[in-house]
């Protein structure tokens, strides 16, 4: 939703009263507004800001795709005790392949 003239006008006399170091009442008093109004319009401004915030669409990441290629497609075996063997595929689960070997080496 674009801002009003109010709203936009507003919008400069809260950056230069937040700029300021002046009270609500010390920077209202030299520029004709009241302290309660300096607070609404600064909530209502931030608010508005974040609101937007919100609306504005996620950005998009790139992803970079890595070459097939290069990935390894060679498997191994794992020779136990008592002689069992377990042979294992490129991109095997570490943790299965941790439990499975607790589980024959136990037996």
């Amino acid at each position: 939703m674009a801002e009003t003239a109010r709203t936009r006008q507003m919008r400069r006399v809260i950056l230069e009263f937040s700029s300021s170091g002046e009270t609500a009442a010390e920077f209202g008093e030299s520029r004709g507004f009241s302290p309660a109004t300096l607070w609404y319009w600064k909530k209502r401004i931030a608010d508005l800001d974040r609101a937007k915030q919100e609306e504005a669409p996620t950005p998009f990441i790139e992803v970079q795709i890595s070459d097939r290629s290069r990935v390894s497609t060679s498997s191994f075996r794992v020779e136990l005790k008592n002689s069992r063997t377990i042979e294992v595929d490129a991109g095997f689960d570490e943790a299965a392949l941790t439990r499975l070997v607790g589980v024959l080496e136990s037996c």
